[in-house]
């Protein structure tokens, strides 16, 4: 069950997979270039022991230019954007952005190769329901714009 689940997820980002574009002068990235490549919303230490990880799959580094706001948005169905990925922030060919809230996230000691371990690039506090949809948008100002 638990493998059908991860992979109906899977399924779901990439259904909701957007162009993450910005205005002609800038790089854009097209749908399935940055994806959300695995999230928790729930782990061992409970509601907030949770993650959101994007994965850099266009080719070539990427530098995020949003179309407005501050940077690309991680936002969870309810609207909230849960993280923030800054302008100029480089996510590198094939290389991974990972958000973490920081109430309760369980992993961060865990390795994640090449000597690092699983620490955050961004952070946030406010819990994803169980039952929620996760997508990522090409802006971080939330509201019509998602």
């Amino acid at each position: 069950m638990r493998r059908s689940v991860r992979i109906a997820c899977r399924a779901v980002v990439a259904g909701f997979a957007l162009f993450l574009g910005a205005p002609a002068e800038a790089q854009t990235a097209t749908a399935g270039q940055i994806i959300i490549s695995e999230f928790r919303v729930r782990g061992p230490a409970g509601a907030e022991d949770e993650f959101i990880e994007l994965y850099n799959n266009s080719g070539a580094d990427h530098t995020v230019v949003a179309a407005s706001g501050t940077g690309y948005g991680v936002a969870a169905s309810d609207g909230t954007t849960r993280c923030s990925i800054p302008n100029g922030t480089v996510i590198p060919n094939r290389g991974h952005y990972l958000c973490v809230n920081s109430d309760a996230y369980s992993l961060g000691s865990y390795p994640a190769g090449n000597g690092t371990t699983a620490t955050g690039n961004a952070t946030y506090t406010t819990d994803i329901p169980d039952n929620a949809g996760i997508a990522i948008f090409n802006n971080n100002t939330g509201g019509g714009s998602y």
